[in-house]
């Protein structure tokens, strides 16, 4: 009934203004508010602060809430959200602009080395094509001779992670990381390093050149100088050349391929058996023999380090200039060099597999 009365007899304050009880209007308000209250009371009756402004608040703003929205506010709201400014998710902010037309720009450009040809990937997708091309090995294996086609192959080097203890490392090229972005094949000063896979190819494939004049289809004997050139690596003969200078990987001279066939690329050929070599001197070499190949005017032998680099082709190890020695003074493993060829399959080996006998399985390759 309170509560009626109150709600039906409601007190005129300001309108547009918040209700504050400092403010002189409203404190006059807030008198007036609460004398009604007190008529409406018995003498000892008490009201306490929380309960008389939850009564304030229920007489002077639930009315206004609970009040139906009329036609006039709908069409101000709406009026409202037409014309103000929609910040969503959308809303691009900083330097977008820039950044859109930086980001055009990049692909334009790539797009533009793209159709010339002028990615990285795309030049080593070339590089490998060039290096990794098959070739065709020699079959005068019961003689070396020059200007036939030929693996260098140092057979026994230690690996700790092989079953056999030892792996065969080839001599061959590299195109390094530093290079692919202006050449995608063998050029002047490229390093010379031992990668492991024995396939046929330009990388790994080398000939013998005679120094003083024309050799080609002579044999090879020990103790005479030649020239190491590597087959198909370009356009320009390039040979290999080693002299005493810094190294550029590992710890010794590195060898590297040369346009100038000058005396650091003379090499020369000895005897496995340091006892043999002066009688030897002369002779034929034949392939598949172990033998040491030697620098010329640094006379030191070429090696394979037990050092591994990271190339485009996997780990592979580094090929210096050095002569090691154990203590008996004989060149060890990495010294040791094989000269290999295409092997002829054996006519008669295979007719007699065919017919049943027991033929060593080297026979049938």
């Amino acid at each position: 009934m309170l509560l009626q009365r109150l709600v039906l007899e409601p007190v005129r304050y300001p309108a547009g203004r918040p209700v504050d009880s400092t403010i002189p209007e409203y404190g006059l308000l807030f008198q007036k508010f609460s004398l009604r209250i007190e008529r409406h009371f018995d003498a000892g009756c008490h009201i306490g602060s929380h309960q008389f402004l939850c009564l304030f608040c229920l007489v002077f703003f639930v009315p206004k809430m609970i009040q139906p929205e009329s036609q006039k506010d709908r069409e101000e709201r709406d009026m409202m959200f037409s014309i103000r400014p929609a910040f969503n998710a959308p809303c691009k902010l900083g330097n977008w602009n820039e950044d859109l037309f930086l980001q055009e720009e990049k692909t334009a450009f790539a797009a533009y080395k793209r159709d010339r040809g002028q990615l990285l990937l795309q030049k080593t997708k070339k590089m490998f094509r060039n290096l990794s091309r098959p070739l065709q090995l020699s079959h005068s294996l019961v003689m070396l001779k020059y200007g036939e086609n030929y693996q260098i192959v140092a057979p026994d080097i230690p690996c700790e992670t092989c079953r056999a203890k030892v792996r065969p490392v080839y001599l061959a090229g590299l195109v390094t990381e530093r290079e692919i972005d202006t050449r995608q094949e063998f050029s002047h000063g490229s390093v010379v390093v031992g990668c492991v896979d024995g396939t046929p190819c330009v990388r790994n494939t080398f000939k013998f050149v005679g120094c003083d004049r024309d050799k080609t289809g002579e044999p090879l004997t020990f103790s005479e100088d030649f020239y190491l050139q590597i087959v198909g690596g370009s356009e320009e003969a390039l040979y290999v050349r080693c002299e005493n200078s810094m190294a550029q990987m590992g710890y010794h001279p590195t060898p590297t391929l040369s346009k100038f066939a000058d005396a650091y690329c003379r090499f020369k050929m000895l005897h496995f058996d340091p006892g043999l070599r002066l009688e030897r001197e002369g002779a034929i070499t034949r392939a598949n023999d172990k033998v040491i190949i030697q620098n010329v005017p640094t006379g030191k032998n070429l090696a394979v380090e037990n050092h591994l680099v990271t190339t485009f082709f996997g780990n592979e190890y580094v090929i210096s200039c050095h002569t090691f020695r154990d203590t008996h003074k004989m060149e060890t493993a990495e010294n040791v060099w094989k000269v290999v060829g295409e092997d002829l399959q054996d006519i008669n080996a295979v007719v007699r597999a065919a017919k049943g006998e027991d033929v060593p399985p080297e026979l049938l390759k």
